[in-house]
């Protein structure tokens, strides 16, 4: 989604540099393509920057979790199997030399998110947000102030429930504490 923004810094200005370098390349020799732009994915066998997987770390090896926001910032949060598989039903004709936005299927403030995640581990909520000022490589509500190439926006129709996806995740980082202690 940085492709849409004046956040991200150099991971901003690397995609939507390769959309125009994509786009003019089209415009050259005719060779077709679609553009992917994903919202905040999470899922297993994350790395450890991944946002939902820093974050389950964080709850579940500190009891704690500190923010660099608000608390404000809104995502729309889609787990990597459903984007895997929007992934491949692009690649259809009719989506052909297009920008497509995959993201969830709902908009999540990610306070609550955090609040899902402490009731999940059976901890009290216990987070630090360093507020706005952290926020420079970030968006809040909404990416959209750089204006490239028009996105079409497809969700899954079916698709594996956050609340889920999030025990999956917290399971997962338990089992790793757990490995790392023996």
């Amino acid at each position: 989604m940085y492709v849409y923004s004046n956040y991200g810094s150099f991971y901003r200005a690397s995609k939507q540099a390769t959309e125009v370098i994509i786009d003019a390349y089209h415009e050259k020799y005719g060779l077709e393509y679609t553009l992917l732009r994903y919202g905040s994915l999470y899922g297993p066998r994350a790395q450890n920057w991944n946002g939902i997987r820093y974050f389950v770390s964080q709850i579940v090896n500190n009891g704690r979790l500190d923010y660099g926001g608000n608390g404000n910032e809104i995502r729309e949060y889609i787990h990597v199997s459903d984007a895997a598989k929007l992934s491949v039903d692009i690649l259809k004709q009719k989506h052909a030399n297009c920008a497509i936005t995959i993201t969830g299927q709902q908009l999540m403030r990610v306070s609550d998110l955090f609040s899902i995640l402490f009731e999940i581990t059976g901890q009290k909520a216990n987070v630090v947000y360093y507020g706005e000022n952290e926020l420079t490589n970030h968006y809040g509500n909404t990416p959209y102030r750089y204006t490239p190439k028009t996105a079409k926006k497809i969700v899954p129709q079916e698709f594996v429930d956050l609340g889920q996806g999030l025990l999956d995740l917290v399971e997962e980082a338990y089992q790793e504490l757990s490995s790392s202690d023996s």
